[in-house]
């Protein structure tokens, strides 16, 4: 048996039902960026949306990104969502999710580097490096809102690659680094590719943003299994 697993990210306060129309799946990831400032009106949104979309889904895990701005000094508020659409919520923490007894272990986290003083920002260094750090062994997945350095993170208009420098080493030094990693912020790197780690372990990558660089919500919600 497998896990049907369908990923979003950066949606931006457009519609959920009308982004996931027609998919179903085991289980929804939602990789940050759901709202332009986490303002109470899109909070109020955002909740509704989880809860007309919960039926397709056995399970719902999502997290916040550096868009949530009013989520970041309120950590209650993210769980009280959580709490009232059934769903869950990870902050730098993981969950095992069971499957007709196939058991996924998620870990999620809203960090990024520090981009413009966003929600959940982080100088690029030692002080993001003590996110990762907690990141366990093992995993099924790893949610996360940005990405890894050198994979689904290139900006061709500054021609940088923006992804987390500490974040890749993290995964390059795992005896065992997860199975997948999904994320999104950077709208432009939608898509799927495979990370060859330093120890020589394949690791999958999910740029899921649902949005284009000009918000514009034409980007697929992507679907794999586990």
């Amino acid at each position: 048996m497998s896990v049907n697993v369908v990923v979003v990210a950066d949606t931006h306060s457009h519609s959920l039902p009308k982004i996931l129309e027609g998919y179903d799946a085991d289980l929804l990831l939602i990789g940050g960026d759901w709202s332009y400032k986490a303002t109470p009106q899109e909070i109020r949104n955002f909740t509704a949306d989880l809860k007309a979309v919960r039926p397709q889904f056995k399970q719902i895990v999502w997290i916040n990104g550096n868009h949530e701005l009013g989520m970041e000094y309120n950590l209650a508020a993210s769980y009280n969502v959580a709490e009232e659409t059934n769903t869950i919520h990870l902050h730098n923490e993981e969950i095992e999710l069971d499957f007709d007894g196939q058991k996924v272990r998620i870990w999620g986290s809203p960090a990024t580097p520090w981009f413009g003083g966003w929600a959940y920002n982080y100088q690029r260094g030692k002080e993001i490096a003590e996110i990762w750090k907690n990141i366990p062994e093992g995993l099924g997945i790893l949610l996360v809102h940005g990405p890894v350095h050198g994979c689904l993170d290139y900006l061709p208009w500054s021609e940088e690659r923006v992804g987390c420098e500490e974040l890749r080493k993290k995964i390059d030094s795992m005896d065992a680094p997860p199975k997948v990693i999904c994320h999104g912020h950077v709208h432009i790197g939608y898509g799927s590719r495979q990370l060859a780690t330093e120890k020589g372990h394949i690791v999958q990558i999910h740029n899921a943003a649902i949005c284009t660089e000009r918000y514009d919500p034409t980007n697929l919600p992507i679907r794999f299994y586990l």
